[in-house]
C-alpha cells in the first residue's frame, strides 16, 4: 500500500533526491494540493488547498532510467508533466451559489457606488443597467471563456457605472461635499470603521 511504500521513499539518502528530503513519489491516485492560486475562475476554483489526485505523468525525453524487480522506477529527471485531476464539488448546487454569489458581488459593488457618488440617479436606469449587466456577464464569458473573472468583474462594474454615471452627471452635475464622505461622526464609528477594514485586510491575505 501507499504507507509501505512512503516508509521505504523516506529512507532514501539525499544524495538519492537532489538534496531534498525524501523523494517525490508520483502514483496514480496519489492525494496533493495545491501551494498556490492558479485560476479563481468561478468554474474552475484552482486555489491554494485545493486537493487533487495523480493521474499519470510523461517523462522526459532524455529519461534513462528503468523499472527495478519490484516495479519502481527513480527518475533522474524531472517529467515534462503530471496530470492532476481534481473532482467536481460534491455538493451539486456548489457551482450555482459561486455564480449566484458572483453577480450579487458585483451588483452590491455598482449599487453602493451609485448610491454614494452620485447625485439622485434614476433608478429605473440604475435597475435596467443592473439587469443589463447580467447578461454583458454571460456575453463576455461566452466570447473570452479563458478572462480572469477578477479581469471581467472590474469590465463589467465600470461599464455599468459609466452607462448610469453620465447620463446623471450631465443631468444632475458632479456631487458636492466630498469631504462629507470621509468625515467621521463618532469616535466609536471610527474605530467600528478602522476594525473593519482590519479585518477585511486580514481575510484578503489569509483566502488569497
Amino acid at each position: 500500500g501507499i504507507s509501505l511504500q512512503k516508509a521505504v521513499w523516506m529512507r532514501r539518502h539525499d544524495r538519492e533526491c537532489g538534496g531534498l528530503y525524501g523523494v517525490i513519489p508520483l502514483v496514480p491516485g496519489l492525494p496533493v494540493a495545491l501551494t498556490e492560486h492558479l485560476d479563481r475562475n468561478p468554474e474552475k476554483q484552482l486555489l491554494r488547498g485545493k486537493v487533487g489526485k495523480i493521474h499519470s505523468w510523461k517523462v522526459a525525453v532524455t529519461e534513462t532510467s528503468i523499472y527495478d524487480g519490484d516495479g519502481v522506477r527513480i527518475l533522474d529527471e524531472l517529467p515534462e508533466v503530471i496530470y492532476v485531476k481534481f473532482e467536481n464539488p460534491t455538493f451539486a448546487l456548489t457551482h450555482w451559489f459561486n455564480e449566484a454569489s458572483y453577480y450579487i458581488k458585483n451588483g452590491f459593488v455598482f449599487l453602493i457606488v451609485c448610491a454614494v457618488f452620485l447625485i439622485s440617479a434614476s433608478k429605473k436606469l440604475v435597475l435596467h443597467t443592473l439587469i443589463g449587466s447580467v447578461g454583458l456577464t454571460i456575453l463576455l464569458k461566452w466570447l473570452a471563456p479563458d478572462m480572469n473573472y477578477l479581469n471581467r468583474s472590474t469590465l463589467i462594474i465600470i461599464a455599468a457605472i459609466l452607462v448610469v454615471a453620465i447620463p446623471t452627471i450631465i443631468q444632475n452635475g458632479w456631487p458636492q461635499g466630498w469631504r462629507k464622505l470621509l468625515t467621521i461622526s463618532t469616535k466609536k464609528v471610527g474605530v467600528f470603521g478602522w476594525l473593519l477594514l482590519g479585518s477585511l485586510v486580514l481575510c484578503h491575505v489569509v483566502f488569497h
